[in-house]
């Protein structure tokens, strides 16, 4: 008797060590939830970062307040402040500034509680009056503070 008791033990025990192994395993893994907001943030950072370098003189009030609709905080307030100079050297120029992202070019710096930061590559192409072209990459850093449900833009710096 003494022997069966014994040679079912360990596997019972090993089954119940297994089953509480894979709940714990399967409940942090739902609780993780970071890809989403990795993701959510991401796109908002890639969104701000084509919108902050794609500014067209037939259009500028759209571009600009394409800007805002992604911005908070101080951030938004200085983009708003510098929007009216912005505005008036785009049209004086009559300057069309194209903006793309290259594959591959944007990495998650933080992500922490309701603060992201992002790294977007960005190539830029700057036509002027007179059809002088220039390319040129940005490497910018898109600081994002969690609103409601979604990230909007609270810093945007040029890095490297």
């Amino acid at each position: 008797m003494k022997r069966l008791l014994a040679s079912w033990l360990l596997p019972a025990v090993l089954v119940v060590v297994l089953a509480a192994l894979v709940a714990t395993s399967a409940r942090l893994w739902s609780e993780r939830g970071d890809d989403g907001l990795d993701a959510g943030a991401v796109a908002v950072a890639r969104q701000a970062a084509t919108n902050f370098f794609s500014l067209d003189h037939r259009h500028i009030d759209d571009d600009v307040q394409r800007m805002l609709d992604l911005a908070t905080g101080d951030f938004a307030d200085s983009y708003d402040e510098q929007s009216a100079a912005l505005r008036t050297a785009v049209v004086d120029k009559q300057l069309v500034v194209t903006a793309s992202l290259p594959e591959g070019g944007t990495a998650t710096e933080y992500l922490g509680g309701d603060t992201a930061q992002v790294l977007v590559a960005v190539d830029v192409r700057t036509r002027a009056r007179g059809g002088a072209v220039e390319d040129t990459r940005y490497r910018t850093r898109v600081v994002l503070t969690r609103v409601d449900d979604g990230w909007l833009v609270s810093g945007f710096e040029q890095v490297g």
